[in-house]
């Protein structure tokens, strides 16, 4: 790291020199202790693994259970990896455990570029345990959890054709019905990409007409949100920062929040009044509607399971990206603009 010479302050001409050249050690320091903690928890995943091997019957599986977590918590999925292929060859029965391998090892597979892989582990486990047989069948929750979780990965790396091979891996058989359910939403919803926009029409929280037909030839960020979502709100600083990079080349946003759905509200001018407030309180500049009934519900026409749920249009009006968010989000954003200087920037 760099450091004036002399007597201190000796090598700098300012304030914001000096500033800049600490903050610049500072980030290095922050950086090294960042890798020497991974290599660190590289090899406490090591350790448990080997210990875990040695270990029988619950001792064992504790374990177990505490390296994959640590990697699930890490999203590093790499260092567990033979840990969780230990545990998958050594044909132990816990089926929390066995999910849990099933889902490191498939992530650390996708993590190489491996989708088929990926997929092929997740097969392994559904043959395992046969919907037909009662005693070996996979809880809905368990499905979903790993199911899920590989889905959102593949989905938000813009991997959508091995996305819909997951889909149909869970639809396969005879699924539970709510697992059908929900991957049948999940596919139709991955459907949409390549296709035009399902229509959005209404009045917004300020009474204004809003309609996506009136923005045609432009490029449309759809976000499905609700005032009681964390991510949704951690979301917010961000897509107020690219409205404010984008709006004048073109980008629009159109907020269609969910409050009421979840709130039970039977007169909706409650959530309304709650939501309106919210935006004027948060600085939100474009307009946001809430989400209806029956042909309204916009949520249907876009087959969302989960919020928050970001669908980006190009100008031709076809979706071309579906729960893009942080810096994936703004490189989609940055294609459809073809403002290839922005993509990579925070």
């Amino acid at each position: 790291a760099e450091a004036p010479s002399g007597p201190e302050g000796e090598a700098f001409s300012s304030r914001q020199e000096l500033n800049a050249s600490y903050e610049r050690q500072r980030e290095a320091l922050i950086a090294e202790f960042k890798k020497r903690d991974d290599q660190l928890e590289d090899r406490r995943e090591a350790d448990l693994a080997a210990l875990a091997a040695r270990q029988k019957g619950a001792e064992a599986e504790a374990t177990y259970r505490e390296l994959f977590y640590r990697a699930i918590n890490r999203r590093d999925h790499e260092a567990a990896a033979k840990g969780a292929r230990q545990y998958l060859d050594a044909g132990r029965t816990d089926l929390e455990l066995e999910a849990l391998a099933t889902y490191i090892l498939a992530l650390a597979e996708a993590e190489r570029d491996q989708d088929e892989k990926a997929i092929e582990h997740l097969q392994a486990f559904l043959k395992r345990h046969p919907s037909a047989d009662a005693n070996r069948k996979i809880p809905p929750e368990t499905i979903f959890a790993v199911g899920e979780a590989f889905l959102q990965h593949l989905i938000r790396a813009g991997r959508y054709d091995s996305a819909r091979k997951v889909c149909e891996l869970f639809l396969s058989g005879d699924p539970d019905p709510a697992v059908k359910q929900h991957f049948q939403g999940r596919k139709a919803q991955l459907d949409l990409l390549g296709e035009p926009a399902p229509a959005i029409a209404g009045k917004d929280v300020d009474g204004e007409t809003v309609r996506l037909a009136d923005w045609k030839g432009k490029v449309i960020l759809v976000n499905f949100w609700a005032t009681w979502c964390p991510p949704c709100l951690a979301d917010i600083p961000h897509l107020q920062s690219l409205y404010a990079r984008y709006h004048n080349k073109g980008l629009e946003i159109l907020g269609v929040n969910v409050d009421a759905e979840r709130e039970g509200v039977g007169d909706r001018s409650q959530a309304r009044a709650k939501v309106r407030r919210f935006l004027i309180e948060a600085g939100i500049r474009w307009p946001n509607l809430l989400n209806g009934e029956g042909p309204d519900d916009f949520t249907q026409t876009y087959h969302v399971t989960s919020i928050p749920a970001a669908f980006l249009i190009d100008r031709q009006g076809q979706i071309v990206e579906i729960e893009s968010r942080g810096q994936a989000l703004e490189r989609a954003i940055a294609k459809a603009f073809g403002d290839e200087e922005k993509k990579g920037e925070d």
